[in-house]
């Protein structure tokens, strides 16, 4: 995406318009006929403006020169390494639409109506799965808004902090929708992200800089929980409802703020009585955000 500047007024549009003007008359020049773009060529160019194309060019090979220097050892040493990432890549069917699967497989989305007793639910969704349908409709949907998401300049931060929001969302979709199946064990990957995006705020907002909030140290632990602690042949719908929360993270953080925000007045009333107790977390807290932005914070003396 190419960075954006604000747009030009009308007042400010209409000065150089109004110079040109006057330099065409003084010349006593008349303009030519206007030459027209064809439709295939004001569509590239309308593109090629929105997009930046080159950079993105040049990320993507990056990344593919990254992965097959990371890959090069394995392939060597292994010539069948690409057929077994190949075939572990892809998924299987469901042996039985009655009975979940056995602890040695990988828990996958057709599992839940199973449990449920939906049998006739559980062999759709599994050919839906199985086929990558519902896997690539959901990544093309989240990737086409990675591409899409504006970039303002100097908005670097923010524009970095929602690509991160939507690579949880497609790492969620991935994991949720994929025709292998998943491990538990598999969501370790996300422990960095949830303690990331631990607020509405960071999900959301358009600002630089985000305050921090109590629900930054108790969102992660409770997403990882909820992972963590279901059965196995269940689990995934919690990751469901935390792959929901975070697509309505700004309902959520309105509903938060309306709920505890009388609490805030009473904290503020009753703040003198309970200072010595307060105060020690008071400090701890500043020192967490003196720490998270010590660009923005000035040391103590």
């Amino acid at each position: 995406m190419r960075p954006r500047t604000p747009r030009a007024t009308a007042d400010t549009e209409s000065e150089p318009q109004k110079e040109a003007t006057d330099n065409e008359e003084d010349e006593g020049q008349e303009p030519g006929p206007e030459v027209r773009p064809g439709r295939l060529q004001r569509l590239v160019d309308a593109v090629t403006g929105y997009l930046d194309l080159r950079n993105f060019l040049v990320s993507v090979a990056v990344v593919l020169v990254f992965i097959a220097a990371v890959m090069f050892p394995f392939v060597v040493a292994q010539p069948h390494f690409w057929s077994y990432m190949r075939l572990a890549a892809g998924g299987f069917r469901l042996d039985s639409f009655t009975e979940p699967p056995g602890y040695g497989s990988p828990i996958r989305l057709q599992v839940l109506p199973v449990i449920a007793g939906l049998p006739e639910l559980a062999e759709v969704l599994d050919i839906f799965v199985f086929s990558g349908g519902l896997l690539a409709l959901g990544v093309i949907a989240i990737a086409a808004l990675m591409v899409l998401e504006p970039k303002y300049t100097g908005q670097s931060k923010v524009y970095l902090r929602r690509l991160l929001f939507y690579t949880l969302l497609l790492m969620l979709w991935v994991n949720l929708t994929g025709p292998r199946g998943v491990y538990k064990y598999y969501f370790t990957l996300f422990a960095p992200f949830f303690s990331i995006l631990s607020s509405a705020s960071m999900c959301v907002s358009m600002k630089e800089r985000i305050s921090f909030t109590t629900p930054m140290i108790w969102i992660p632990l409770l997403l990882s929980i909820t992972i963590l602690i279901p059965h196995r042949n269940i689990y995934l719908m919690y990751v469901i409802f935390i792959f929901a929360g975070y697509n309505f993270a700004r309902s959520f953080g309105q509903v938060w703020y309306t709920a505890t925000s009388p609490f805030g007045r009473i904290r503020q009333r009753i703040g003198p009585v309970f200072e010595p107790v307060v105060l020690p977390i008071s400090t701890l807290r500043d020192r967490i955000v003196a720490y998270a932005y010590p660009d923005i914070v000035a040391p103590e003396a």
